[in-house]
């Protein structure tokens, strides 16, 4: 009489344990990322995630955005920014819980804070492997200074560039905790790295 319960209890818990599935999309050149097709995530992964990036290179301004199965339980923090002098980047990450819902469109609020806060960080932007740095005053909540060198993509490749300047808690914790930082949109030899106010 046990073996009908107990065969129950296993379809149910085959059933409840089934991996995750998520839209998968790439668009490295625009904000508007459609789902075309499904993600099967790894077992541990519980959520999807919907993530809009923002680069401004003086008067020119870049959407990136993705969706897929999380990739860490910090990519779904929420928002970061970057700037060094003419450039700043801005991300918003949201993440769900449940098969294909990560349908979000997200959209970048950027700063309005900008308010000196007094930490100071070398700062420079050049499509080059190095760049020279001059002192940049940080301002609202990007508190800490950081170190790109590495490839960005342009649409069609990737381009070396070197970025130096400040950047949000956020940004630095992450590195902290998982030793890099790897996004569609760099080069996978590309570097990053908070160093100290």
């Amino acid at each position: 009489m046990k073996t009908l319960p107990s065969l129950i209890l296993v379809i149910f818990i085959s059933v409840t344990t089934e991996a995750l599935i998520c839209h998968f999309c790439e668009d490295l050149s625009g904000p508007n990322c459609k789902a075309t097709k499904s993600e099967t995530c790894p077992k541990d992964v519980k959520k999807c995630y919907t993530n809009l990036m923002m680069e401004k290179f003086g008067p020119l301004t870049v959407y990136q955005s993705t969706r897929g199965c999380q990739k860490g339980k910090d990519l779904c923090a929420g928002t970061f920014s970057m700037s060094s002098g003419k450039t700043e980047v801005h991300s918003i990450t949201k993440c769900c819980e449940g098969d294909h819902c990560n349908t979000d469109q997200l959209e970048i609020v950027t700063p309005k804070d900008l308010k000196e806060n007094g930490v100071e960080c070398p700062a420079c932007n050049e499509k080059e492997k190095q760049c020279k740095s001059e002192i940049y005053k940080c301002t609202g909540t990007q508190d800490r200074c950081f170190e790109f060198y590495g490839g960005l993509y342009n649409g069609e490749g990737y381009d070396d560039w070197t970025f130096k300047g400040c950047t949000t808690k956020q940004v630095c914790d992450y590195l902290e905790s998982h030793d890099g930082y790897e996004v569609h949109y760099t080069r996978k030899d590309s570097k990053i790295k908070c160093t100290k106010k």
